[in-house]
């Protein structure tokens, strides 16, 4: 059982790759990126709160992060898209590694916040429902499951707001701590249970989350179902769960 992945790498892998090209390939007349310049083409992106998070909350990661990018940026590759690809990759590996490094702050992070991020991950998953196979594949893989072509303007604003609230409900798990238990196997049966008694939600939908079964025709739906029910569920049962899944879907 799993929450609908993370998307903040491929987010920033993106932007990265955009920055870049912008200002080396576009525009810029030197052989060599200005780490100085890197930094700001970044920050002034549409995406530049997601930066500017990050270059707060992890100064020291962040600038490691500028350097190894403009050096990367300045090496010579065989063309122009070998270069963006391995900057985009670069961006990539750089947030997988933040989150994985961060995401246990969750479990002590404030509900409110939790549930918000939920409920940004089920708005993607909700523009996907008109087509079954997209919707299939983006429970089954998050955003590395969605095409160039598929991550259009609206899918992009959602990942992007989706990936500047995991920071700040990060930051806030880190610098003010919600005193809560760890979530127990009763909490996660009940959680079960009481999702299973939804009026959605069909035998083959919770055979299908149990098993984690892409294959069932009942996938996408119940993934979509589960992923609604986390956003509302109360109690503090319910919380140490939501806590617990929200944790552990943005630590691998």
């Amino acid at each position: 059982m799993r929450l609908l992945k993370k998307s903040f790498p491929f987010v920033v892998g993106l932007v990265s790759y955009f920055a870049v090209k912008a200002i080396f390939f576009d525009t810029a007349t030197e052989k060599e990126v200005d780490p100085i310049q890197l930094e700001q083409a970044l920050l002034q992106t549409e995406q530049g709160e997601l930066f500017q998070v990050v270059k707060s909350e992890f100064p020291v990661e962040f600038q490691a992060f500028i350097q190894e990018l403009a050096t990367l940026a300045s090496q010579k590759h065989a063309n122009k898209r070998q270069t963006l690809l391995a900057v985009q990759t670069k961006g990539m590996e750089f947030t997988a590694g933040l989150r994985r490094e961060n995401a246990h702050y969750l479990r002590q992070a404030p509900a409110k916040l939790l549930r918000a991020l939920q409920a940004g991950k089920l708005e993607l998953a909700l523009t996907t429902q008109d087509d079954p196979e997209l919707c299939t594949r983006y429970a089954y893989y998050g955003p590395a499951g969605l095409t160039e072509s598929e991550l259009n303007t609206e899918r992009q604003g959602i990942l992007a707001e989706t990936s500047v609230l995991f920071f700040k409900s990060v930051v806030a798990g880190r610098n003010y701590p919600v005193q809560r238990a760890p979530a127990t196997q009763a909490d996660y049966a009940a959680f079960l249970n009481e999702w299973g008694e939804q009026p959605d939600v069909t035998s083959g939908m919770y055979e299908a989350l149990m098993q984690n079964d892409a294959t069932s025709d009942e996938f996408c739906a119940s993934m979509t179902s589960f992923q609604r029910f986390v956003t509302s569920a109360k109690g503090q049962s319910a919380e140490r769960v939501l806590a617990d899944l929200s944790a552990k879907s943005d630590s691998n």
